[in-house]
């Protein structure tokens, strides 16, 4: 799972190899904008981006190209930009509509070709699939949320202006603790938590908690994932007596920091069983007992959207449609939950 640090540097060699098209595949625009604007800086690149609220701007000198914040006006820019100026790099941030082919993914591909012929590069930052024949025409990576390491850099590169002016109650355990809370949310809902730290006045280690429940209020608009709340000291499983064995074993290893080891730690544990043999509860104690959140996660609510998705688009090309059809595209009702036909008497 590639970090911020080794994402940088892949964009790094396909900007330096001239790539004609690159697209980043994430959900945090500003981190990309941030690694981009140190890539602009540390290697004299001309870099324009464009966005949909200020237009096309130069990244390293913030200088204003053109207030046209449409994107067709800023294609056409880019193609006349590309045939007057070598070595042009040109990232665009709001693009929607390039899975498959349509106007806008041919536009962009005419475009790379241009890009191509002059030395230049087109950067698209989306959370979406790109068209194949489009995305062909240049490679792509992915920046995934921030990871143990640069979280942890965040946080105190974010606190660090504030220690003279607030008290800072976190010793660097603690530290470490907020950047293992925050796993799973992006960089900017991590600053923006912190924020209202610092407003207090003070940050204590009572604060940790309140990281947690943060935490706790941005997943809960997540479809599909709920946390499940716990109270120590309720959970005891009967029996089990090698489930509960073997986690006492392996506590260490699947909760402690081995990264210093060059160890990554197992993902977790699977838990199989019949209905009613205590998986569930075994779950909560572990996580009791273990003192770390538990997340139930709805399957049937995280495919939802995607097994609609793709049934709709089966459905569409396939004719005639038919109960048969929403079948086999992923539908997820049962076969008796099909209409039957009901024969009719004769006559």
């Amino acid at each position: 799972m590639p970090n911020g640090a080794e994402t940088k540097a892949r964009v790094e060699s396909y900007l330096l190899a001239r790539i004609p098209f690159v697209s980043i595949r994430t959900v945090e625009r500003a981190r990309v904008l941030d690694a981009l604007g140190e890539l602009a800086r540390e290697k004299q690149l001309d870099v324009l981006v464009h966005t949909l609220s200020q237009g096309l701007r130069d990244l390293r000198t913030r200088t204003v190209i053109s207030e046209d914040k449409s994107l067709l006006g800023a294609l056409d820019l880019a193609g006349e930009w590309f045939q007057s100026r070598s070595n042009l790099t040109i990232v665009f941030t709001d693009v929607q509509h390039l899975a498959d082919d349509n106007d806008v993914s041919r536009r962009f591909a005419d475009l790379a070709t241009l890009a191509e012929e002059h030395g230049g590069c087109i950067v698209i930052i989306t959370s979406d699939p790109v068209w194949n024949t489009l995305q062909r025409m240049g490679m792509s990576v992915r920046l995934d949320l921030p990871d143990f390491d640069e979280m942890h850099h965040a946080i105190k590169e974010f606190l660090r202006p504030y220690a003279t002016d607030i008290r800072i109650e976190w010793s660097p355990a603690d530290y470490e603790q907020a950047a293992s809370i925050l796993a799973g949310v992006t960089k900017t809902e991590a600053l923006n938590i912190l924020a209202t730290f610092v407003v207090k006045k003070e940050i204590t280690k009572a604060d940790l908690v309140e990281l947690s429940r943060a935490k706790d209020s941005i997943f809960s608009e997540l479809s599909g994932i709920e946390r499940v709340m716990l109270r120590p000291g309720e959970y005891e499983v009967g029996g089990l007596t090698g489930l509960r064995q073997w986690l006492d074993r392996k506590r260490d290893l699947l909760t402690m920091d081995l990264r210093d080891r060059g160890i990554r730690a197992p993902r977790g544990v699977l838990l199989v069983g019949v209905p009613g043999c205590g998986k569930s509860l075994s779950a909560k104690t572990i996580a009791s007992d273990w003192q770390l959140p538990l997340y139930r996660l709805d399957m049937g609510s995280v495919l939802g959207a995607y097994v609609a998705s793709r049934r709709n688009a089966c459905a569409k090309r396939s004719r005639p449609r038919t109960p048969w059809h929403r079948a086999c595209c992923g539908s997820t009702r049962s076969r008796r939950d099909l209409p039957v036909p009901v024969p009719t008497r004769p006559g």
